[in-house]
């Protein structure tokens, strides 16, 4: 997300993509007034051929430009800065050139730059705790700071954990448990809900969950849950023995319709990122963009888990939930 107010005007400015922002005419004529620069002739807008935008990142080691065609009604420039830019970018200078080679630069320091300047989302670098509030606490025991549940109910209750932020800046997540001890009844499950969970469950609307289930240890069944809770479960065959202290991580890319497993350091079909990947079906993916996130384990009699506090090697690109 952005601060682009009045002048240049944009939303969900992400990185890695273009992005278009539009220029209103009518801000800038208002703020070269209001600098007086003493220039009447460029406070007009019937003279601007070319507007020109100078971003650097705030070590000035990057550097993007928007550029508009002034001649236009709402002109349209792109910001496109890579999946690896840095953060924060600073307006340097907004050039103004007319139509017989002259030009109005207007530089940092004359301008209010909170309205101007470039600031992303610091992706979390810690996974969320449990939230016993949120989770249907019969039968469960929460420990290490709420990051630990454990149960004696075969039922099985649900440990719930809401997202780092309280809403999601990307279609990319990941989120990682560890099995303290595991029973072969497990079920991991991560849910997109703009819905509070209650007494650990789930409903509609604005639903799509990811239900994965282990069975006798070392086989798996993901279930696709659409937007009005309708299920359709599908094998995904043979895993490795989850035993304790092991790590299962789910990285999911609602934009690819991808679901990514990694146990115990290896990529079950294709790693996050790169190839591969288990398709999740159409009816049951969600933009839950500016949506909290949900994710839940449901813990049977005699199992442990764990979500770490920060997960290893998270996938680039993806949003630690």
């Amino acid at each position: 997300m952005a601060d682009l107010t009045g002048v240049f005007n944009a939303t969900n400015i992400t990185k890695g993509q273009d992005n278009e922002v539009t220029l209103s005419k009518v801000n800038l004529e208002s703020t070269i007034a209001g600098i007086g620069s003493g220039d009447l002739y460029f406070e007009d807008q019937a003279n601007w051929k070319q507007v020109k935008a100078v971003y650097l990142t705030d070590e000035g080691k990057q550097v993007n430009e928007l550029i508009f065609d002034a001649s236009l009604a709402s002109p349209l420039g792109n910001f496109n800065p890579s999946s690896l830019a840095r953060d924060t970018w600073e307006i340097k200078a907004i050039i103004i050139f007319d139509f017989d080679g002259g030009f109005l630069k207007i530089n940092r320091g004359d301008l209010t730059v909170a309205d101007f300047d470039i600031i992303f989302n610091v992706v979390a670098t810690t996974q969320s705790a449990f939230d016993p509030s949120v989770s249907s606490q019969s039968n469960l025991t929460f420990s290490n700071a709420n990051r630990t549940v454990s149960s004696d109910s075969f039922s099985p209750p649900y440990a719930i954990s809401l997202s780092q932020a309280t809403t999601t800046a990307s279609s990319k997540i990941f989120a990682s448990f560890q099995c303290g001890t595991a029973t072969g009844q497990s079920q991991i499950n991560i849910n997109f809900s703009s819905v509070a969970p209650s007494g650990g469950s789930f409903s509609s609307p604005n639903l799509a969950s990811i239900d994965l289930q282990f069975i006798d240890l070392n086989n798996a069944n993901v279930y696709w849950i659409d937007t009005t809770g309708g299920s359709s479960g599908v094998s995904l065959g043979t895993f490795p023995v989850i035993a304790s202290g092991d790590l299962v991580d789910l990285a999911v890319d609602l934009g690819l319709s991808k679901l990514y497993i990694r146990v115990n350091g290896v990529w079950q079909n294709g790693e996050a990122g790169v190839s591969g990947g288990y398709d999740i079906p159409a009816p049951y993916l969600t933009n839950y963009i500016g949506q909290p996130v949900y994710k839940r384990i449901g813990v049977e009699s005699g199992e442990e888990y764990t979500l770490p506090e920060t997960p290893v090697n998270v996938p680039s690109g993806y949003e630690l939930v």
